[in-house]
């Protein structure tokens, strides 16, 4: 796809106490490098080229980084997981010159198995005029509030790949029929996720029998104007709120759903299946059992929805008051859990709370559950209760979530002014005082 060619690299020299000078004459040539010493590399670029850099790792987390001539770092990305994966720097220089890359490791210790290969490409006139040609096309789909054509093109990238003989046939398909035309939404969502073609191939390899079960629940939402009054919805809870707009994705397993840059972004392959999917392949009992709690395309619907109105919340809340006591659990608890109250009570209609494992345990042993988080409430330390279903053996992940609700809920009721409870738990600032307004404390004396 791209026009390769071979750059001779000279080792200025490597930091700390590395001895070695290496020469890379070649693209893609494995080496062996353990993370002791850093590796800089001496390139001369010009002015109105596009280079891609590509550093593939494996047993060992690595960082791109890129210097000018001045020493000043221009471009840095450390995305891939460091058990195996590809980093990219992409680079337009303003000005031809001297340039340094950068490569050192990011894993807390040396890695004596680490491997690194790295490629240096120059995009040819074709790349770029079919990237112009690609971008002119969306640019419908990019002005709406919500784009769901991603959707589209993973399908066509995964039929494609019945034809790829090779893992780099199915990289290259992934690369050109998806990534290449993703939208503005999806290119945002690979910024801060992991979503390389490598990333892809690896994972529907992996999950295959459950992307191709989840396939009829993500058409469901080809349709953007089937999402757009959630945007309506909310702001007429919420006034004064600011615009963002919703891309639905197809991700490669990894997150559901998150925010960057006025942007709500869905990972819908995680949040679509329900308990006629083929789940024989997911060995994550919390991903599992919420998949298996959706009965049907209904609450597929629902569900999808929901997650769009709860991402879509944390857009407009606030940052926490610089003097606020700080309590970073307590703050992402509470952001977290109103997020999720007026996301499935108010803009939803739920009767009840959500039947997913993470809410029945929750609610089983909500005053235990509570008593532990009070002696936490301040710890940077999130892993017990945030962000974890992927790490949790014991319980449900996620279970902050549901406490959080749950002192969302209890704000709410103790509110005579409904309308201006809403208002505060979107803006609020201090996750003390929001705690103590909602007496939430109170329930367990």
């Amino acid at each position: 796809m791209f026009k390769l060619f071979t750059v001779l690299f000279i080792l200025l020299h490597a930091v700390s106490y590395a001895q070695n000078f290496v020469d890379f004459k070649q693209n893609d040539k494995k080496t062996a490098f353990s993370g002791r010493n850093e590796l800089n590399y001496n390139v001369r670029l010009k002015k109105g080229e596009v280079y891609l850099i590509k550093v593939y790792q494996e047993n060992i987390d690595i960082e791109i980084n890129l210097y000018d001539e001045a020493g000043e770092k221009i471009l840095s990305t450390d995305l891939a997981d460091g058990n195996k994966g590809t980093d990219k720097l992409e680079y337009e220089p303003a000005k031809g010159g001297l340039y340094k890359i950068n490569i050192k490791s990011v894993s807390p210790k040396p890695s004596p198995d680490g491997v690194i290969s790295m490629n240096f490409a120059r995009l040819s006139k074709s790349v770029l005029e079919r990237r112009r040609k690609i971008a002119k096309a969306l640019e419908p789909e990019n002005a709406k509030d919500v784009s769901t054509i991603d959707i589209k093109h993973f399908w066509e990238a995964f039929d494609a790949l019945k034809a790829a003989k090779t893992y780099s046939d199915s990289v290259n398909t992934i690369q050109s029929k998806y990534l290449d035309r993703a939208t503005n939404g999806l290119k945002e969502f690979a910024k801060v996720r992991y979503f390389s073609p490598e990333f892809y191939t690896d994972r529907i390899k992996k999950y295959k029998k459950f992307y191709e079960s989840v396939r009829q629940n993500t058409l469901l939402f080809s349709d953007s104007e089937r999402l757009s009054d959630i945007i309506r919805q909310t702001r007429s809870l919420y006034p004064n709120g600011k615009e963002a707009r919703i891309a639905i994705t197809i991700g490669p397993m990894s997150s559901g759903g998150t925010i960057s840059n006025n942007y709500v972004l869905i990972g819908l392959e995680m949040i679509a299946g329900d308990k006629n999917c083929d789940v024989s392949e997911i060995t994550n009992e919390n991903l599992r059992s919420d998949i298996l709690a959706r009965s049907d395309q209904a609450d597929v619907l629902n569900f999808v929805r929901e997650t769009i109105a709860h991402e879509y919340i944390h857009t407009q809340q606030r940052k926490m008051n610089p003097t606020a006591c700080e309590c970073v659990l307590l703050k992402n608890v509470i952001k977290e859990g109103v997020a999720s109250f007026i996301s499935e009570v108010l803009i939803m209609k739920r009767n009840q709370e959500t039947g997913s494992r993470a809410s029945l345990y929750a609610t089983a042993h909500e005053k235990e559950l509570w008593q532990e988080m009070k002696s936490e409430l301040c710890t940077k330390n999130l892993q017990n209760w945030l962000f974890n279903a992927a790490s949790s053996k014991n319980r449900p992940g996620d279970l902050g979530y549901r406490i959080g609700y749950k002192i969302a809920e209890s704000f709410y009721h103790k509110s005579d002014d409904k309308k201006m409870a809403i208002k505060e738990m979107i803006e609020t600032d201090n996750p003390l005082v929001f705690l103590n307004k909602s007496e939430y404390d109170l329930k367990f004396r």
